[in-house]
Order: structure tokens, then C-alpha cells, then sequence
């Protein structure tokens, strides 16, 4: 018991101090025994999601497709269920890098996985604990409800940071997360949150809602992201343009 206290000590520090975590089953198996592993990456993935942080599973899991075209049963099992314990991303090594078949391995992780994160009712979720202390924050809060309760096609998260979109991707939902920001570095750090797709825009420095809405319309529809008439949910802050803004939400419908 004292060790596994000090073992979830020392995992939380890790933890705050990264901007998120890799279940290198392999080598955690090498420090504390392959019986331990799938109790541990689950703990660990349970740990990254609630303090806010990605995680990314690897190490064999498909590591039959080094040498055969097809995932055993048990390999397919292994991606579902990392994707059910609710990692963000699901890691290929010598499967790609040196295997016989690499088009094939990295075909048949993307199908298991996007089969599993239909299943919502499997995937784990975190709902916030305590007082939250950041506007963005509440707003993804507003927005996970609004998505839960409403018809609504897709959150659209207008950010800067990329904070809103993460507080959103921790919750899952039926309907994905758009995250457009006009900041690169932003684009690629969300491009590893689960549920979550993003794309560079540019929007006017102080734009109000109604003037950037043109501009987001048809960024959604050029991506085919959203069709005409569907209603969307829309997190961003105005004016527009400033870190850590988000601070509204709006209900919106893409024009006919």
C-alpha cells in the first residue's frame, strides 16, 4: 500500500510538470513487472485526463504486423481498450519503422481505433472536480452541457491557446470538437486531443462574434466539417484574439 501511495506521488508530479504522458508499456513491464502494466497505463491515462493532460499508449500493440498483414484478436482488443481507458493517442513503433507491412499496420490502428470512439458509452470521461477558477473553463463546462442537451452538430472553439479545446476533449461527447486558432504551435499541440480537429485561421485582432462568424461559416464549410443548417456551438472570447479570452457561447446555425 505504502508503494503504491508513493508510486501515485511521484506519477502526479510527473504529470504537472509535462504537458502530458507516454505508456511506454515496455519499459514500465522492464521497472515493475508485466502484471502491473494493465492496471497501471489505465491509472495513468485516469490521472493524465484528470489533471488535464494527453496521454499516448504504446509499445506492441500491434507487434504480430511486424511480420503478418493482420492484427490478432488480442491486438485489436488492446487498441479498443487503451482507447476505452481514454488515451488520446495510440502509438505504432517497429510496426511502421522497420515491419514488413507498415501501410497495413498503421490501416488497421486507425480502423480499431475510430471503431472504438464510437462507442461512447464505453469511453471514460472526467467531469471536473471542485471550484473552477478560469473563465475558459466554465465556458467548456457551459458548452459540454449545451452539446449533451441540445441538437447541436459539433462544438466549434474559437482559441488561441488551445485551453477551451482541451478542457473539452476530457468529456466525451457525440458530436466532435473544431478548433480553429490563428497560432500554429496551438494548432499543433490540439492536433493530438482526442476528438478534437483543428485547423489554422486568421481572424481580425478585436473582431466581435458577428464579424468573424463569415469567416468561421466558411472555414467549417470549405473543411466539410459542417453542412448548411446544422447548428453548431460556439466557444471564443471578444474581442477576439487575446490568450486565455474564452469567456462566451453561442448557439449558431450555418446558413442554408
Amino acid at each position: 500500500t505504502l508503494l503504491k501511495r508513493e508510486q501515485g506521488a511521484t506519477l502526479d508530479e510527473i504529470i504537472e510538470a509535462s504537458d502530458g504522458i507516454m505508456v511506454a508499456r515496455g519499459d514500465l513491464a522492464l521497472e515493475v513487472g508485466d502484471a502491473q502494466v494493465p492496471a497501471l497505463q489505465k491509472r495513468m491515462i485516469g490521472a493524465a485526463r484528470s489533471a488535464k493532460r494527453f496521454s499516448i499508449t504504446a509499445t506492441q500493440m500491434l507487434e504480430s504486423m511486424i511480420e503478418a498483414s493482420t492484427p490478432t484478436r488480442a491486438e485489436v482488443s488492446d487498441i479498443a481498450n487503451a482507447v476505452f481507458d481514454g488515451t488520446d493517442a495510440v502509438m505504432l513503433s517497429a510496426e511502421s519503422a522497420t515491419g514488413a507491412y507498415p501501410i497495413e499496420a498503421i490501416e488497421a490502428m486507425s480502423r480499431v481505433a475510430e471503431e472504438a470512439g464510437k462507442q461512447t458509452g464505453l469511453l471514460a470521461a472526467d467531469e471536473p472536480q471542485g471550484q473552477l477558477d478560469r473563465r475558459d473553463h466554465v465556458v467548456a463546462i457551459a458548452a459540454i452541457a449545451a452539446a449533451r442537451h441540445s441538437k447541436a452538430s459539433s462544438i466549434v472553439s474559437m482559441t488561441s491557446s488551445g485551453g477551451c479545446p482541451l478542457w473539452l476533449s476530457r468529456s466525451n461527447l457525440a458530436q466532435p470538437i473544431l478548433a480553429f486558432s490563428p497560432d500554429p504551435e496551438a494548432v499543433q499541440k490540439m492536433s493530438i486531443l482526442r476528438g478534437v480537429a483543428c485547423a489554422m485561421l486568421e481572424i481580425g485582432e478585436g473582431s466581435t462574434f458577428e464579424q468573424a462568424w463569415p469567416s468561421i461559416e466558411r472555414a467549417l464549410l470549405d473543411r466539410e466539417w459542417a453542412r448548411r443548417g446544422e447548428q453548431v456551438i460556439v466557444t471564443f472570447g471578444e474581442p477576439m484574439g487575446s490568450v486565455g479570452g474564452t469567456d462566451s457561447l453561442k448557439m449558431a446555425r450555418i446558413s442554408d
